[in-house]
């Protein structure tokens, strides 16, 4: 098995988080769908309650789009951030530091120009794994 600290290029993704963010969207579309059936024929939806609520399924399959998109590739030049749709990439030496504190959702980069960059594709829920992302990280910055 590879030492995965060794690596010279990495990349990182919100697996559980968008897991759970598409079995979301589709158990909001089963509940729409088993409640409409299951309601009175006399109650019917005009056209405007209906495309409200088909915006509404929209938007959260949005959102889970947008966090399934978010991930941090970093390699032997530089770091590429992917938060939703904003995509940010840096080089090593623009990099300050990378840190996570205890109980954070996802770790922090802070450019030598003070600027902070969310890390969404590291969820600190995955305790382990998170911490061990961060540590290769770290040992990337100059």
């Amino acid at each position: 098995m590879p030492d995965l600290m060794d690596a010279t290029r990495r990349s990182f993704r919100p697996v559980a988080v968008s897991l759970i963010m598409w079995i979301s969207t589709g158990i909001l579309v089963v509940l729409m769908v088993v409640i409409g059936r299951a309601l009175p024929e006399d109650v019917v939806f005009t056209v405007s309650q209906a495309a409200t609520l088909w915006a509404l399924v929209a938007l959260v399959a949005l959102l889970a789009f947008a966090v399934t998109r978010s991930r941090v590739h970093a390699d032997d030049h530089g770091i590429t951030v992917v938060n939703g749709f904003r995509r940010r990439q840096l080089s090593w030496d623009e990099v300050g530091s990378v840190a996570m504190r205890e109980g954070a959702p996802w770790p922090t980069l802070v450019t030598r120009d003070d600027e902070r960059v969310i890390l969404f594709a590291i969820q600190g829920s995955d305790g382990a794994a998170a911490r061990e992302a961060v540590a290769w990280l770290q040992g990337h910055v100059r």
